[in-house]
Protein backbone atom coordinates (compact mmCIF):
# COMPACT_ATOMS: atom_id res chain seq x y z
CA UNK A 1 0.00 0.00 0.00
CA UNK A 2 0.98 3.58 -0.45
CA UNK A 3 2.29 5.58 2.51
CA UNK A 4 0.55 8.78 1.42
CA UNK A 5 -3.15 9.10 2.18
CA UNK A 6 -5.61 9.67 -0.65
CA UNK A 7 -6.38 13.32 -1.26
CA UNK A 8 -9.56 14.36 0.40
CA UNK A 9 -12.62 14.98 -1.73
CA UNK A 10 -12.55 18.69 -0.99
CA UNK A 11 -8.93 18.95 -2.16
CA UNK A 12 -9.67 17.04 -5.36
CA UNK A 13 -12.73 19.19 -6.10
CA UNK A 14 -10.69 22.34 -5.54
CA UNK A 15 -8.02 21.16 -7.99
CA UNK A 16 -10.72 20.22 -10.50
CA UNK A 17 -12.35 23.66 -10.19
CA UNK A 18 -9.01 25.43 -10.64
CA UNK A 19 -8.24 23.36 -13.75
CA UNK A 20 -11.71 23.92 -15.17
CA UNK A 21 -11.39 27.66 -14.58
CA UNK A 22 -7.99 27.71 -16.29
CA UNK A 23 -9.41 25.89 -19.30
CA UNK A 24 -12.36 28.28 -19.47
CA UNK A 25 -10.08 31.34 -19.31
CA UNK A 26 -7.83 29.88 -22.02
CA UNK A 27 -10.86 29.10 -24.22
CA UNK A 28 -12.28 32.61 -23.79
CA UNK A 29 -8.87 34.13 -24.56
CA UNK A 30 -8.53 32.02 -27.72
CA UNK A 31 -12.04 32.91 -28.88
CA UNK A 32 -11.58 36.62 -28.24
CA UNK A 33 -9.40 37.01 -31.31
CA UNK A 34 -6.34 38.24 -29.45
CA UNK A 35 -3.30 37.18 -31.43
CA UNK A 36 -0.07 36.02 -29.85
CA UNK A 37 3.02 38.22 -30.02
CA UNK A 38 5.89 37.44 -32.32
CA UNK A 39 6.02 35.70 -35.68
CA UNK A 40 2.84 33.64 -35.21
CA UNK A 41 0.86 36.73 -34.30
CA UNK A 42 2.26 38.59 -37.29
CA UNK A 43 1.18 35.83 -39.66
CA UNK A 44 -2.30 35.64 -38.15
CA UNK A 45 -2.76 39.43 -38.31
CA UNK A 46 -1.56 39.46 -41.94
CA UNK A 47 -3.98 36.68 -42.88
CA UNK A 48 -6.87 38.55 -41.27
CA UNK A 49 -5.95 41.87 -42.88
CA UNK A 50 -5.72 40.36 -46.36
CA UNK A 51 -8.71 38.03 -45.98
CA UNK A 52 -6.69 34.81 -46.31
CA UNK A 53 -8.47 31.69 -45.03
CA UNK A 54 -5.62 29.45 -43.85
CA UNK A 55 -7.85 26.64 -42.57
CA UNK A 56 -7.26 24.46 -45.68
CA UNK A 57 -3.58 24.38 -44.74
CA UNK A 58 -4.49 22.09 -41.85
CA UNK A 59 -5.81 19.40 -44.18
CA UNK A 60 -3.82 17.19 -46.50
CA UNK A 61 -4.68 17.06 -50.15
CA UNK A 62 -5.10 13.57 -51.50
CA UNK A 63 -4.86 13.23 -55.24
CA UNK A 64 -7.40 11.01 -56.98
CA UNK A 65 -9.55 10.68 -53.86
CA UNK A 66 -12.56 9.42 -55.85
CA UNK A 67 -10.60 6.36 -57.01
CA UNK A 68 -9.45 5.67 -53.46
CA UNK A 69 -13.01 5.96 -52.14
CA UNK A 70 -14.23 3.49 -54.75
CA UNK A 71 -11.49 1.08 -53.66
CA UNK A 72 -12.53 1.39 -50.02
CA UNK A 73 -16.18 0.79 -50.96
CA UNK A 74 -15.18 -2.34 -52.88
CA UNK A 75 -13.17 -3.62 -49.91
CA UNK A 76 -16.12 -3.05 -47.58
CA UNK A 77 -18.48 -4.91 -49.92
CA UNK A 78 -16.06 -7.82 -50.14
CA UNK A 79 -15.71 -7.92 -46.35
CA UNK A 80 -19.50 -7.86 -45.94
CA UNK A 81 -19.86 -10.74 -48.42
CA UNK A 82 -17.21 -12.78 -46.57
CA UNK A 83 -18.85 -12.03 -43.25
CA UNK A 84 -22.29 -13.08 -44.45
CA UNK A 85 -20.83 -16.24 -46.03
CA UNK A 86 -19.11 -17.10 -42.73
CA UNK A 87 -22.41 -16.66 -40.87
CA UNK A 88 -24.22 -18.97 -43.28
CA UNK A 89 -21.60 -21.70 -42.85
CA UNK A 90 -21.92 -21.61 -39.06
Amino acid sequence: MSDSPRPRLRNRLLRFAVGLTALAVFYIWMMSGVTPPGVCGTVIRHNRATGIDASPLFYSDVEDMARLERGVAALRKAAARRSSADRQVN
